[in-house]
C-alpha cells in the first residue's frame, strides 16, 4: 500500500476518532495529569506542557487534510535533493503511523505514549538515525533555521506556551498542516498552523535533514 493512501486511511480513521474524543472533552474537562509517579524521565519532561496547551482548539477539515496528505509526497520530492529525499520520505511515513497514538507527559515510546519533543525526537531517531535532544527548546536550537515561507515536509514547527520559548514541537508535512503529540488527554493528530491558536503561538522552524 503506498504512502499517500495509507496516510489517507490513517487520516479518516484519527479524523473519526478525535472528533469522538472532542464530543467527550465537552463533558469531562481536560485537566493536567500531575501524577509524579508518571513522569520518571530525568531531566526528560516537558515541563508544564499539559496545562500549557489547554487551550488547544480543533481545527480539523476532512477536504484540506486529503488535499495535504495527497501533496505531501510530491513537496518531499522538490524539497530536498536525492541524497536526502528518502530520510524526509522514512520521516513522514514514520509520524503517520503514529497518528492516533495517546500522549503521555515525558513518554519516550509508541507503547507508553509519547509527549511532543518525545514524538519528533522518536520519529527522528528511527526514520532518520538523527538523535535530538529531549527539550522541544533544546531542539530548536539545532539544525539550520527555515522562515515560515521556506517550509518542507518534514521540517519542525516551534510554538511558544506560557513556560516558555519553543516549548512545543511538531513535524511539518505541507499545506500549513502539522503532526505533533497535542496534550495530557489527547492523541497524535494532524492539525492546521493557520488556526488561530497556533498562529498567535508560532515561534520558528528548524531543518534536521539537508
Amino acid at each position: 500500500m503506498s504512502f499517500q493512501t495509507r496516510l489517507n486511511n490513517l487520516l479518516a480513521t484519527a479524523f473519526s476518532a478525535f472528533v469522538f474524543a472532542s464530543a467527550s472533552a465537552s463533558v469531562h474537562a481536560e485537566t493536567p495529569d500531575m501524577d509524579a509517579s508518571k513522569h520518571t524521565v530525568t531531566g526528560a519532561i516537558e515541563a508544564g506542557e499539559p496545562a500549557s496547551l489547554d487551550g488547544a482548539v480543533l481545527n480539523y477539515d476532512p477536504v484540506s487534510l486529503q488535499d495535504a496528505a495527497r501533496k505531501t509526497q510530491e513537496l518531499a520530492s522538490n524539497a530536498v535533493g536525492n541524497g536526502d529525499r528518502d530520510r524526509v520520505s522514512g520521516v513522514l511515513e514514520e509520524a503517520e503511523t503514529m497518528i492516533g497514538i495517546r500522549y503521555l507527559w515525558g513518554g519516550n515510546t509508541p507503547e507508553e505514549g509519547l509527549d511532543c519533543s518525545g514524538f519528533v525526537r522518536y520519529v527522528y531517531e528511527k526514520a532518520a538515525g538523527i538523535l535530538l535532544p529531549r527539550l522541544s527548546a533544546q531542539i530548536s536550537r539545532k539544525g539550520k533555521p527555515i522562515a515560515q515561507t521556506d517550509l518542507h515536509p518534514g521540517d519542525l514547527v516551534f510554538f511558544n506556551t506560557p513556560r516558555g520559548e519553543a516549548t512545543h514541537v511538531g513535524i511539518y508535512v505541507g499545506e500549513h498542516q502539522f503532526i505533533h503529540a497535542p496534550k495530557t488527554g489527547a492523541f497524535i493528530r494532524i492539525e492546521s498552523m493557520r488556526s488561530a491558536y497556533w498562529t498567535s503561538r508560532y515561534y520558528g522552524a528548524r531543518r534536521m535533514v539537508a
